[in-house]
């Protein structure tokens, strides 16, 4: 065989220039071209074509740019080096690998095969990988992965959304060792400095511990160890699960502020709940309550305020209320009764009062016009085995004689059972009484009082009576 080399071929009105047909199956169109290389390169031996390239790789192999203007379908492998620019649709079977390149799409791209992309690839219109495996839609900036319809979730947080019919995960991981080992989230108010986290979520790997920062710093910490630390990146105690020290604003103590969602503007009722701390089992089981409750009508600077510790005894289900402070500071112990300063009752039933300030307040009464009375109920023997016994101070401070001050003490013990009273009520002490001509301390039926009348005119004053001693079975001051 023998090689053909022409430098023009003639046809009709045509003419080819620079062909070389070989021995070997070759055809070569324009072999000594400016360019060094054959602008069409065909063997006949291994089936394959190239343009601008005389070593065709495949079977069609392409050194340059392709202009297609009509569909092109791949069955195959379609590799590009270069730029590729569609003006119509590219329909692809198999597989397509970019190694470099850049792909310029202005119509649709349908890839039914594996694709390969190494360099920048522009698409102008929507994509859809697998009808809903990724789904980008260029009209409202939504991507949706396991859904083509990323842009009906809620519109605030749409652009980026992950849909499937079973669990939904997000992973995100990182190779790094060491204090470098971090994973993040930043919520950024733009791209440059602190603006650029502003808040964000990390994962910090080497300490097993996740941050939460505001405002471009740490402000919280969930420990390896479960604790939830505020105020510290450092849990000071192993056993505690919630960690809080200082406060927003600077190093001194800590607040908790507990509250209801009721607007401010509506009036609270006595009895209504403020907050309750309750301790418990993993069950639910409640051990004690601590609780504060409104203490009558709220209004504008106005308050009123109780605390109430319950404990649930032995053999119960439920807490049971045993102690309780009023706004005024009394104090009831196993009653929520009684208004002296401090109230006891007994297990049995009764009252066992170490001591109490059972009336502290202004009366207006006293003194005012000669002759005036007043009279304040302090116990009632009303049951069956009810009881006193200790030891009165009555005292009164009247305003307009200098705050003079008349005191008398009584010592008292006495019983009331069906009817019947026992006991004495003795004075033992007494002080000036100028001012008044009576002041005593007196049973009356069944009720203890506090009795005084003015011998003159004066401007009112101050009448307290402390008690100290046992009181039993029987309601505290009427």
């Amino acid at each position: 065989m023998s090689t053909l080399r022409t430098t023009n071929i003639i046809h009709g009105s045509s003419a080819i220039s620079n062909i070389v047909l070989d021995n070997q199956g070759r055809a070569i169109f324009g072999p000594d071209s400016p360019a060094g290389r054959a602008a069409l390169y065909v063997n006949a031996q291994n089936n394959r074509v190239g343009v601008n390239t005389e070593s065709p790789a495949v079977a069609l192999d392409v050194d340059g740019a392709i202009n297609a203007t009509g569909n092109v379908a791949f069955g195959g492998t379609f590799s590009v080096t270069g730029n590729t620019t569609l003006g119509g649709t590219l329909t692809v079977t198999g597989n397509v690998i970019f190694n470099g390149a850049s792909l310029d799409l202005n119509s649709n791209l349908d890839l039914t095969g594996n694709s390969t992309f190494t360099g920048d690839v522009e698409i102008t219109g929507d994509l859809t990988v697998d009808t809903d495996t990724l789904f980008v839609d260029a009209s409202t900036n939504c991507v949706g992965i396991g859904t083509s319809t990323p842009s009906s979730f809620n519109a605030n947080a749409n652009h980026l959304v992950i849909e499937d019919s079973n669990e939904v995960g997000l992973t995100i991981a990182t190779t790094s060792t060491g204090a470098n080992a971090k994973s993040v989230i930043h919520f950024a108010n733009g791209p440059i400095g602190v603006a650029s986290y502003a808040g964000y979520l990390a994962y910090l790997h080497d300490d097993d511990a996740l941050q939460f920062g505001t405002n471009t710093a740490e402000k919280m910490r969930l420990d390896s160890g479960g604790r939830l630390l505020v105020g510290t990146t450092s849990s000071v105690s192993t056993n505690c699960y919630l960690q809080l020290l200082g406060n927003p604003e600077n190093d001194a103590g800590t607040e908790i502020y507990l509250g209801r969602r009721q607007p401010a503007t509506t009036p609270l009722t006595s009895g209504q709940s403020i907050g309750d701390i309750r301790f418990g089992d993993n069950s639910g089981n409640v051990f004690a309550n601590i609780a504060v409750e409104v203490a009558g009508t709220s209004g504008s600077n106005d308050y009123p305020g109780r605390l109430i510790v319950s404990l649930t005894g032995d053999g119960e289900s439920s807490p049971t209320e045993r102690l309780r402070i009023r706004p005024n500071g009394a104090v009831s112990i196993n009653t929520t009764g009684g208004d002296a300063t401090l109230n006891v009752r007994s297990s049995a039933g009764g009252y066992d009062v170490a001591y109490t300030t059972v009336v502290e307040k202004s009366w207006a009464g006293v003194g005012g016009t000669s002759g005036n009375e007043t009279i304040i109920n302090l116990f009632s023997l009303v049951n069956n085995n009810s009881r006193i016994a200790g030891e009165f101070m009555c005292c009164c401070a009247r305003a307009g004689f200098n705050q003079q001050r008349f005191y008398k003490k009584y010592m008292v013990s006495m019983t009331q059972y069906n009817g019947s009273y026992n006991g004495f009520l003795t004075e033992i002490e007494s002080g000036s009484s100028s001012g008044f001509s009576t002041i005593a301390l007196e049973r009356v039926n069944e009720i203890i009082r506090f009795r005084a009348v003015s011998n003159t005119a004066s401007n009112g004053g101050n009448i307290s009576v402390h008690f100290k001693g046992l009181i039993g079975n029987g309601p505290i001051p009427q």
